[in-house]
């Protein structure tokens, strides 16, 4: 438990690290979106490739490829929401926006797997909730770019992503869980170049690699970490993960502070708030978990 717990600790901050520098990336080192998001693609077969040639695939079940498979889908259409929310928004933002989602992953994990709901965990909800109205506010006031489908896309198909990972962790083993996914993620981003627009956007984008492989590199140890984190309850790891926006913020704070603007909204404060309930509302679901 302690094990599992130790990388459910780890997770949002490789995750966040990811976040801030696809942000850095979007910002200040390319200037075509869709080239970046097939680029990922391309740099997340490559780690599934050469991890998984490392890896012993004897006693894994066909079948047990099937939801890592479905996951990777599904958080590729999760990427192609987040990487363009993330070029028109602060990281700030999105990341709030999106950690809607451990509340949508309590729902469905009551409903769907049996684990029970404190009635602190209602309260931690209603928390998030709140947090996020107000998050919306601020967002409203600065104008924020990105439509709201793609930020409700970005948040159901997360919640969709963690709860896929959670009943794929019981049929396969993490790293063959991670690397099946990987490949899958890869896929889904790296078809849109059957598009002519991304696939000249790709091209002028390849000198990129470099910058998406050292992003891409602390996603792939992210999912290796939810994948051994799901010895846990999936309320447990998505609250814990809760604390990625509060990072995030810290971050995002740090590189603007170091001269290199990667935010549009440079108040502390109307982030800190909102970010703060967030936070709070998913330390009450975990708390208060079995």
């Amino acid at each position: 438990m302690s094990f599992a717990l130790l990388f459910a600790l780890l997770a949002p901050f490789m995750y966040a690290m990811t976040n801030v520098l696809d942000k850095y990336i979007l910002a200040h080192r390319v200037r075509r979106a869709w080239g970046y998001i097939a680029l990922t693609g391309l740099v997340n077969i490559a780690f599934a490739v050469i991890v998984g040639l490392l890896l012993d695939w004897s006693e894994v079940a066909p079948s047990a490829l099937l939801f890592p498979i479905i996951a990777g889908v599904v958080g590729g259409l999760q990427t192609y929401c987040y990487l363009l929310v993330l070029h028109k928004e602060d990281v700030s933002y999105m990341l709030g926006f999106m950690f809607l989602y451990p509340a949508l992953i309590a729902v469905a994990s009551y409903f769907l797997l049996g684990e029970i709901i404190a009635l602190w965990g209602y309260l931690g909800m209603l928390l998030i909730l709140v947090g996020a109205v107000l998050l919306s506010i601020r967002f409203g006031k600065v104008k924020g770019g990105a439509g709201w489908w793609l930020i409700a896309g970005m948040t159901v198909l997360t919640a969709a992503n963690v709860f896929l990972i959670k009943v794929s962790s019981s049929a396969i083993p993490a790293l063959q869980g991670t690397v099946a996914l990987s490949a899958a993620f890869g896929v889904t981003l790296l078809a849109s170049v059957a598009h002519p627009r991304v696939w000249r956007e790709f091209s002028k984008e390849l000198h990129n690699v470099h910058w998406a492989a050292i992003s891409e590199a602390f996603t792939m140890v992210g999912i290796a970490c939810m994948f051994f984190a799901m010895a846990l309850p999936a309320t447990i790891v998505a609250s814990l993960a809760g604390i990625r926006p509060l990072i995030v913020l810290m971050m995002e704070r740090f590189v603007d502070t170091f001269g290199r603007r990667i935010s549009r909204d440079h108040l502390l404060l109307p982030k800190l708030v909102p970010i703060l309930l967030i936070v709070l509302g998913v330390v009450l679901i975990y708390a208060t978990a079995p």
